[in-house]
């Protein structure tokens, strides 16, 4: 388990979406997207390699778009949103910057 100040870096967070995001929706979405991220993120820290972190999710997404997979919306559309973020994070943690196809 990390020694990270849970308490103390939650209230920093909540505070910081209260000063900068104007709508409690939007703070209750958020922190619920957080939840869902963060629990993808723990999952890919913990059982995928560094090479299955680092290919570049942006150019699978975009070649999908091109071959017109993402024409409607797809039952498991949000949860593919969701791991492409969490990944997304998983780069800036790892490699301390999103992963571009010239990185791959």
């Amino acid at each position: 388990m990390a020694n990270a100040d849970v308490d103390r870096l939650t209230k920093v967070l909540y505070h910081t979406s209260l000063k900068h995001i104007d709508k409690d929706v939007w703070i209750d979405r958020y922190f619920g997207i957080l939840t869902e991220m963060t629990i993808n993120l723990g999952d890919i820290l913990n059982n995928y390699d560094k090479d299955k972190i680092k290919y570049d999710r942006r150019e699978d997404i975009d070649y999908q778009i091109r071959k017109k997979f993402w024409e409607r919306p797809f039952e498991d559309e949000w949860d593919t949103d969701v791991e492409t973020m969490a990944i997304q994070m998983a780069q800036l943690l790892l490699f301390k910057h999103l992963t571009k196809v010239s990185d791959s």
